[in-house]
């Protein structure tokens, strides 16, 4: 139960200081998961030149090693608090964004450079899919605890509001970068945003 009214509430959430640097790395962040996930096909059959096929086993792949490091996540964050774990993942998924930029250019096969990336970047993912919302809660119970007033239905709104702007942005930039090339030998735009996603990360990260 809330007796706050609906514009009160809005505006004690936006200018609750932990929320609001919650929501900018919570948008930075989804973001560039959105650009990875719109680029998955362009990375394995224009920067790889391998077949389309592989996009399924891959998404597969990332899910599966995601799954296995959830109990670690578990563990860890009730040793050392969630707050670094996450930290520590943006910080290592912008550098997984930068490996996109350099995929082909590697003298290894080009299967065990999208499998190692797409391996590694279900590492940090497993404890993004979890740890924010974890943490979200807290910010909510400090605030009810503050103000006496319980606000979680406008603080989850207003997070997914933005995640879903968040994930139009993603898409629209993906498309945008792609008009400087998405091509075999062409191909600038899509590495292009590689680095986009290093850079949103770290963002995050700070």
């Amino acid at each position: 139960p809330s007796s706050v009214p609906l514009k009160i509430a809005l505006r004690q959430t936006l200018t609750n200081k932990n929320f609001l640097l919650f929501i900018v790395a919570d948008f930075s962040y989804f973001i560039a998961v959105t650009i990875i996930t719109s680029g998955l096909l362009y990375f394995v059959t224009v920067l790889l030149q391998l077949p389309e096929s592989l996009g399924n086993k891959l998404m597969i792949t990332m899910v599966l090693v995601s799954f296995l490091f959830y109990p670690i996540v578990n563990y860890l964050a009730a040793k050392i608090g969630k707050k670094i774990i996450v930290i520590s993942s943006l910080a290592l998924l912008s550098f997984i964004f930068l490996g996109i930029y350099f995929l082909g250019k590697f003298s290894v096969d080009a299967e065990v450079q999208i499998y190692s990336l797409i391996a590694f970047a279900a590492i940090p993912l497993a404890s993004l899919n979890i740890l924010p919302n974890a943490i979200l809660a807290e910010i909510i119970e400090k605030d009810s605890n503050e103000t006496k007033e319980n606000k979680e239905a406008v603080y989850f709104a207003v997070r997914y509001f933005f995640v879903k702007i968040a994930q139009t942005f993603g898409i629209a930039l993906f498309s945008m970068f792609l008009i400087y090339g998405k091509d075999v030998g062409n191909d600038l735009g899509i590495r292009l945003n590689g680095l986009l996603g290093f850079f949103l990360c770290l963002m995050a990260t700070l």
